[in-house]
C-alpha cells in the first residue's frame, strides 16, 4: 500500500469511528421530551397520509414524531374520516392546543414552544 492510500484510509476509518460512537439524535435536534410536552399541553395535530405539509412537518420532528397526539384523517375508502368530519377540519396539517385555538399550517418549534408553554431544552 502507498502512503497515500493509508492516509486516506485513517481518515476513513477515523470518521467512521466517530459517528458510530456519537450518540443517535432525532432529525432536527427536536428531543421526545418536548414533543411528549406538545402532547401532555393537548397539542393535537390533524393530518393525512398522502399530504406533503404533514409530511414536511413529521420530518421537522424526525423519530420523536411517534410522541406527537397525531389524528389520521384520511379514511381508508377515500374522503375525510368520522373524527376529523366532526372536529371540523379543513385544512393539513391543522394544530388544535388546550384552548380551543387552531392553526392550519407547518409550523416550527419555536412557534409551538410560545404556544404551548413547552420548553425546547
Amino acid at each position: 500500500m502507498n502512503k497515500t492510500f493509508k492516509i486516506i484510509l485513517g481518515i476513513v476509518l477515523v470518521v467512521f469511528l466517530f459517528y458510530l460512537v456519537m450518540p443517535k439524535s432525532d432529525k432536527a435536534g427536536i428531543s421526545g421530551n418536548f414533543a411528549k410536552c406538545l402532547s401532555d399541553n393537548g397539542a393535537k395535530m390533524y393530518g393525512a397520509s398522502w399530504c406533503g405539509a404533514c409530511k414536511k412537518q413529521k420530518e421537522i420532528f424526525g423519530s420523536s414524531f411517534k410522541h406527537v397526539n397525531y389524528i389520521e384523517c384520511a379514511s381508508s375508502g377515500g374522503g375525510q374520516s368520522a373524527t376529523c368530519s366532526s372536529a371540523n377540519i379543513e385544512a393539513y396539517p391543522t394544530w388544535e392546543f388546550s384552548d380551543g385555538s387552531r392553526t392550519s399550517s407547518v409550523l416550527g418549534v419555536n412557534q409551538l414552544a410560545q404556544l404551548t408553554g413547552c420548553s425546547l431544552e
